[in-house]
């Protein structure tokens, strides 16, 4: 039997793809903004797909907890990232609703 945090070590590079993806979401949403406003600003865009990114990752998680399958994970992450701040709410809601 491994110990516990080899089991972790083995899941940092699926958990680094699915925020990485969450990212890519992020940059998306920015552009497609940035493509009908035509105004860029770096600082947003960081702070956007940052937000994207962490939005991202929690949704992956949740599919983790949900024992989805990987490529419905993967797509969470996209999703999640493309979302935002509006993955959140939706996440902080779901939550709130299973501990009720």
């Amino acid at each position: 039997m491994q110990p516990e945090h080899h089991n972790f070590i083995k899941q940092i590079p699926m958990e680094f793809a699915y925020g990485t993806l969450a990212i890519l979401g992020g940059a998306a949403r920015y552009f497609t903004v940035y493509a009908q406003e035509g105004k860029f600003n770096f600082r947003a865009f960081l702070a956007s797909t940052f937000a994207s990114g962490f939005s991202g990752y929690m949704f992956s998680l949740l599919g983790i907890s949900l024992a989805l399958p990987q490529p419905f994970i993967f797509m969470l992450a996209g999703v999640g990232g493309f979302m935002g701040d509006n993955a959140m709410k939706f996440l902080a809601e779901y939550v709130t609703k299973k501990i009720k």
